[in-house]
């Protein structure tokens, strides 16, 4: 009996670690942050991938977030939450904190952030959670950064915000799921 528990619990802990892994997009790290908004506290799975070369991808994006207190009202809505979480992300340095060893700024490097046109709502007991159900459309910026030995991390804009890929999610956003279950994936980011 005890070997059978045994199994079962390192089957429990392989799904669970394999969940965190496919949680982010394929090759990437990830870490769980906690973002300050309109007094509210909100977590928020961040996940990035450092260049390993000058021609390498090198971006960053959020795969999910909710709020830590649920009964914190701060008035905003996701698309607002969101859209806050993405400007503090995309500063040289929240990027400079992640992935080290920039160049200097006569060779910029090439970065791009990620925002995932579909998503879906999870109901947590009547916590919302919102997450990434399709990661084949996104919106991206294009922006290079550098180290410069005044200033420090440097970022420039290249390009503003772009549509990439075909959304393949319901045009509609959903309503909240009932306890325990999962909205349908629909879209909850439009280019800016």
């Amino acid at each position: 009996m005890r070997k059978i528990s045994i199994l079962f619990i390192s089957y429990f802990y392989m799904f669970i670690g394999m969940y965190e892994v496919n949680a982010c997009p394929e090759g990437s790290t990830y870490s769980i942050y906690n973002f300050t908004i309109n007094d509210c506290v909100y977590e928020a799975l961040v996940c990035w991938k450092c260049p390993t070369g000058y021609m390498s991808e090198h971006w960053i994006t959020v795969n999910y977030f909710k709020k830590v207190d649920p009964n914190c009202s701060n008035g905003l809505t996701p698309q607002q939450v969101s859209d806050s979480i993405f400007k503090r992300i995309n500063t040289a340095a929240w990027i400079w904190g992640l992935c080290i060893g920039f160049p200097p700024c006569d060779t910029p490097l090439p970065y791009y952030i990620i925002r995932y046109n579909c998503w879906y709502m999870y109901n947590d007991g009547g916590n919302l959670r919102y997450e990434v159900c399709d990661y084949r459309s996104w919106c991206q910026w294009d922006g290079t950064i550098c180290w410069d030995n005044l200033l420090g991390p440097v970022r420039n804009e290249v390009r503003t915000w772009y549509q990439v890929g075909t959304i393949n999610c319901s045009p509609f956003w959903p309503g909240a799921p009932p306890p325990g279950e999962t909205s349908d994936c629909g879209t909850f980011t439009s280019c800016p």
